[in-house]
């Protein structure tokens, strides 16, 4: 599925999680910012809808807390500042 914006549904489908947590998640998560329409309607690009596939991981497979997954993404960003 490659195109340039993703809706919140086509989101939870490729991702498997229902639509509820995704909205939890951009409250929890920061780094998570979809633009939104005039009408209000999330617009995910290919990067968000990878990192959300990332922190989905995190929690579900690799047993982290919505705090260790922040502390996770956090120091990842710090890496990539460094190296630039």
């Amino acid at each position: 599925m490659e195109q340039l914006y993703y809706t919140i549904s086509q989101v939870s489908e490729v991702i498997g999680e229902n639509t509820h947590v995704i909205r939890y998640w951009e409250k929890s998560f920061p780094v998570i910012r979809p633009e939104k329409t005039r009408t209000g309607q999330r617009r995910y690009r290919t990067q968000d809808l990878a990192l959300l596939q990332r922190i989905r991981r995190m929690l579900r497979e690799d047993g982290l807390t919505i705090e260790g997954v922040k502390r996770k993404l956090q120091k990842r960003r710090k890496l990539a500042e460094q190296s630039d």
